[in-house]
C-alpha cells in the first residue's frame, strides 16, 4: 500500500492471510481493492488488470461475490484509542509538526470537523 510503482498487471495469489491466534483468514475487501488498485497507474497505463487466483471452480464465484462485487468494510479511526492518540500527539510534537497547544487543536479541528449535517 502506498507505493507508486508502475504495473499494468497485478496478480493476487491468495486472498487469505495468517492472523495470529486465528490461523488463515480471508483478507478484507479494502485490502483486495488496495492490491487490485495498483494495476494500471494513470501516469503509466491506459488500463490495468488485476487477476485474483482461484484454487477451484467454487472459488471463482466466491471471489466475485466477496471481493469484486462487494462493498468495502466501514473504516473506523484508531485515534479513538487513547494509547494510539497519545503516540500520535507525541510524534507530532517530536517531529516539530506542532509547537503549541493551539496548533494541535487547530490540526484536530481541521481533520475531525464534521463536514455533513446528516447524523
Amino acid at each position: 500500500m502506498g507505493v507508486n510503482l508502475p504495473s499494468s498487471i497485478v496478480i493476487i495469489k491468495d486472498l487469505l492471510r495468517y492472523a495470529e491466534g486465528y490461523g488463515m483468514r480471508p483478507i478484507d475487501v479494502l485490502e483486495y481493492q488496495q492490491m487490485a488498485g495498483r494495476a494500471g497507474r494513470p501516469k503509466y497505463d491506459k488500463v490495468g488488470f488485476a487477476i485474483a487466483m482461484a484454487r477451484n471452480e467454487n472459488d471463482i464465484g466466491n471471489i466475485f461475490d466477496n471481493y469484486i462485487n462487494a462493498d468495502t468494510e466501514k473504516i473506523f479511526s484508531k485515534l479513538a484509542l487513547e494509547p494510539v492518540l497519545r503516540m500520535h500527539i507525541l510524534s507530532l510534537i517530536a517531529t516539530s509538526h506542532v509547537h503549541t497547544e493551539e496548533q494541535l487543536t487547530d490540526l484536530w479541528k481541521k481533520h475531525f470537523t464534521r463536514t455533513s449535517t446528516a447524523i
